[in-house]
């Protein structure tokens, strides 16, 4: 195998701990956007109540 001559070879042009930094912002990135995407799915699908907390306090009183 044969190498090339230092004045070839590329070097990189960020660290190893830069590109680390990088790639995990973009993984979060990622997961925000996917987060907020999904956020509000069911929005608008009768799935949940208008008034929460009238629905909590109903469903407790089932318990009594």
């Amino acid at each position: 195998m044969q190498h090339l001559p230092e004045e070839q070879v590329q070097k990189p042009t960020v660290s190893d701990e830069q590109a680390a930094q990088l790639d995990i912002a973009a993984k979060l990135e990622a997961r925000k956007k996917a987060i907020a995407a999904a956020f509000g799915i069911l929005k608008g699908k009768d799935v949940f109540p208008e008034d929460g907390l009238e629905y909590q306090l109903e469903v407790r009183a089932e318990w009594d």
